[in-house]
């Protein structure tokens, strides 16, 4: 955890802070996961309410995905599009709008 690299953060308690609990329990436990396999000192908590996890902060990281999992699985067709452009080149035909072709050499 990249968080933890910082020396002001490395034993405090980093609440993690989601309105949807099934994606929050997930990343809370992925978290703690990371923090007991690197033998960080940070503790790891987690709610779905602001203003508990707003209460007696020193610092606030603010990262905000819009459209859920849906927007995920498009983000992973992409990742795939862009390692299938890494092996090819793929280059824009300006005749047919904007549709890329594969040119194999």
């Amino acid at each position: 955890m990249d968080i933890l690299s910082y020396p002001e953060l490395i034993d405090g308690t980093i609440c993690l802070m989601d309105i949807a609990e099934e994606p929050l329990k997930l990343m809370t436990g992925y978290a703690a996961k990371l923090v007991k396999q690197n033998g960080f000192k940070a503790k790891i908590e987690s709610t779905t309410d602001r203003r508990e996890a707003l209460k007696d902060a020193n610092y606030v990281i603010v990262a905000i995905r819009v459209g859920g999992a849906h927007s995920m699985q498009a983000d992973k067709i992409l990742q795939l599009n862009t390692e299938l452009m890494k092996r090819w080149v793929i280059l824009p035909d300006p005749g047919a709008s904007f549709m890329p072709h594969v040119t194999f050499h």
